[in-house]
C-alpha cells in the first residue's frame, strides 16, 4: 500500500495524542481535586456532627459518677473510620479512664490531626478527637487511579476514532490521488475518489481530476491531429520519407512504399542506398550525406531508384531537417519527385 499513509497517520497521532492526554489530565486533575476537597469537607462535617451529638449527651456529673457509661458513650465515636482516638480533658489533663483506646488516649496513637471541642454540659471539660487520614488517602489514591484509567481509556478510544477519521478523510483520498497519479504516469487516466468536496483534500482532488480531464482532452486532440497528419503524409502524391544522418530510413509514406514495391519492414530500418542504382549510391553518399553537416538543406539531387520489380525511376531528391526533433539525433525529411 501507500508508504505515505503510516507516516502521515503516525505524525498525526504523535501530535494529537500527547496534546489530548495533557488536556484530559489537566481536566481530571481539576475534577479530582475538587472531588477530594468536597469529600474532605464531608468527612469533617460527619465527624463534627457525631462529636457534637455525643458530647451533648453527658454532663459533669456523669463523668464523675458514671465514668463507665460515659466511656461507652464515647466509644460510639470509634465506629467512624476517620476517628482513631478519643480522650476527655479535665482541668487540662487527659482522663484516660474515659478515653479510647482505653487507658491509652491519643498520644500513643499518633493521629494525623487532633481537634479539641468543648463539652456543652460539662464545664471545664473538652473532648480531644484524633483523626486518621487513611480514609482520605485511600480516597485520593482511588480517585487518581480511576482518573488515570479514564485518561488512558480516553486516549486509546480517541486514538482509534482519530485514526479511523484520519484514514477516511485524509489517507484514503490521498491514496486514491496517488493511484490516479501513477495510472496517469502509465499513460492512462483515472479519477481520484472524492469523499468531501468542501475540504482542502477534496478541492485538491477536484483540481487534479479537472487537470486530468484537460490533459486527456488535449491528448485526444493531439492524437487526432497526428492521425490526420499521418493520413496526409501517407496519401500525398509524393515519395516522402525520413532518415538520419547515415541514410537509415526511419519512416516512409504509403505512396513511397507503393512506388518502391516494398513493405514497410523492408524499407524502414534499412539504408536508402539499398533502393538506389550503383551510380546513384555514390551520388547519394558524396552529394547528400557528406554535405548534411555543412549544408543541411539540399534540393533536386538527381538519383535513380530501383523498385522491387527491377523498374528504375529517375527522381530528384530534396532533403530538409525535421525541426520537430529536439534531441541530439538529427532527422531529415526527404522528398523524391
Amino acid at each position: 500500500m501507500l508508504s505515505l499513509r503510516p507516516n502521515l497517520l503516525g505524525k498525526f497521532l504523535l501530535l494529537f495524542l500527547p496534546a489530548f492526554l495533557l488536556v484530559v489530565m489537566a481536566g481530571l486533575w481539576a475534577i479530582a481535586g475538587s472531588y477530594i476537597s468536597s469529600q474532605s469537607d464531608q468527612i469533617g462535617a460527619r465527624v463534627g456532627g457525631q462529636v457534637g451529638r455525643i458530647s451533648s449527651q453527658f454532663t459533669s456529673a456523669d463523668v464523675l459518677e458514671r465514668p463507665q457509661q460515659t466511656s461507652k458513650l464515647l466509644s460510639l465515636l470509634m465506629t467512624d473510620p476517620a476517628i482513631i482516638c478519643v480522650e476527655a480533658i479535665r482541668q487540662g489533663k487527659p482522663d484516660l479512664v474515659i478515653s479510647h483506646p482505653r487507658m491509652l488516649g491519643c498520644k500513643p496513637m499518633n493521629p494525623a490531626q487532633v481537634v479539641s471541642l468543648p463539652v456543652p454540659r460539662a464545664a471545664g471539660m473538652q473532648l480531644r478527637v484524633g483523626f486518621d487520614d487513611s480514609e482520605l488517602q485511600d480516597l485520593r489514591e482511588t480517585t487518581w487511579a480511576l482518573g488515570v484509567l479514564v485518561a488512558l481509556a480516553g486516549v486509546f478510544s480517541s486514538g482509534v476514532v482519530g485514526a479511523m477519521a484520519f484514514r477516511t478523510s485524509v489517507t484514503r483520498p490521498l491514496a486514491s490521488l496517488m493511484t490516479a497519479i501513477r495510472t496517469m504516469e502509465g499513460g492512462k487516466f483515472q479519477h481520484a475518489e472524492i469523499s468531501r468536496r468542501d475540504d482542502e483534500i477534496g478541492r485538491l482532488c477536484v483540481a487534479f481530476n479537472s487537470m486530468q480531464d484537460s490533459i486527456e482532452l488535449q491528448k485526444s486532440r493531439t492524437e487526432s491531429a497526428l492521425k490526420e497528419l499521418r493520413e496526409v503524409y501517407d496519401t500525398a502524391p509524393a515519395i516522402l520519407f525520413t532518415m538520419d544522418c547515415r541514410g537509415i530510413v526511419l519512416s516512409a509514406s504509403e505512396h513511397c512504399l507503393t512506388q518502391l514495391g516494398r513493405t514497410e519492414g523492408e524499407v524502414v530500418g534499412a539504408p536508402l542506398q539499398a533502393c538506389l542504382s550503383g551510380q546513384s549510391v555514390r551520388t547519394f553518399e558524396d552529394g547528400i550525406l557528406a554535405k548534411l553537416d555543412t549544408t543541411p538543406e539540399l534540393s533536386d539531387v538527381p538519383l535513380s531508384i530501383v523498385s522491387n520489380k527491377g523498374r528504375t525511376l529517375e527522381v530528384l531528391l530534396s532533403v530538409v531537417p525535421d525541426r520537430r526533433k529536439s534531441d541530439d539525433k538529427q532527422v531529415y525529411v526527404g522528398v523524391l519527385k
